[in-house]
């Protein structure tokens, strides 16, 4: 069974969640039940949330909450729209992306990590989660907060940029699995994200480490094509 360690001094603990797999941003009812069960068992190690960030997209928002459910614990929400999905940048051409994504064969938020053309804009986007994460660390130290977000164009650029590796070739050789510190996060996956005097601290939390046999259908590419 997965445990937590105490806190040190000066250090936060940060639970990314990237949200459930979704149909027009309603989290499908497997997802529901995996991301309530999770939350569950997480709150069973003694572990306790002080805060709730979330992307203001709904499928995100409704991610954390169905995972402060399970735990059966009620911090205040925050949205912030620096933990939002490339989908909200208004220069952003969605459709486009899709087009040329399965022109590519890869899912679009991968699409987006490799395709040259958005270079800066995943530059930008890794930036500003970075600072958004800081900013969550500087004012709960000593607590755990939970920040539900998405994938690809979310919690991988903004950890990447922590690190200080948010280039083109890292991100890369984050989809191509390659990387030595970054994965790939699945659709309702946690992961815990230590801050302190000693840097980052990154465990990409599974199933297995939950004790669980994941029912969960949303690997590989969205069946709706969604982000």
């Amino acid at each position: 069974m997965i445990t937590f360690r105490a806190l040190g001094p000066g250090e936060t603990r940060i639970l990314f969640l990237r949200h459930g797999e979704h149909e027009k941003q309603v989290i499908v009812k497997n997802d529901a039940d995996m991301i309530r069960i999770r939350g569950e068992v997480i709150a069973k190690t003694g572990l306790k949330i002080k805060k709730h960030l979330s992307s203001p997209a709904a499928r995100a928002l409704r991610s954390g909450l169905l995972f402060l459910e399970g735990a059966g614990q009620t911090p205040l929400t925050y949205c912030d729209a620096r933990f939002g999905d490339a989908a909200m940048d208004l220069h952003l051409d969605i459709t486009a992306v899709k087009a040329d994504a399965k022109q590519a064969g890869v899912e679009p938020e991968a699409y987006l990590l490799t395709a040259e053309q958005y270079v800066g804009l995943m530059d930008d986007r890794g930036l500003d989660g970075a600072h958004a994460l800081r900013n969550a660390v500087e004012t709960n130290i000593g607590k755990t907060v939970l920040v539900s977000s998405h994938g690809r164009s979310g919690m991988e650029v903004a950890l990447l940029a922590l690190l200080g590796e948010n280039n083109y070739a890292q991100r890369a050789a984050v989809v191509n699995g390659s990387h030595m510190s970054i994965k790939l996060v699945e659709r309702g996956q946690i992961v815990e994200v230590l801050f302190g005097a000693g840097g980052l601290d990154i465990r990409y939390i599974t199933d297995a480490d939950l004790g669980l046999e994941s029912e969960s259908k949303s690997e590989g590419l969205c069946s709706k094509g969604c982000m």
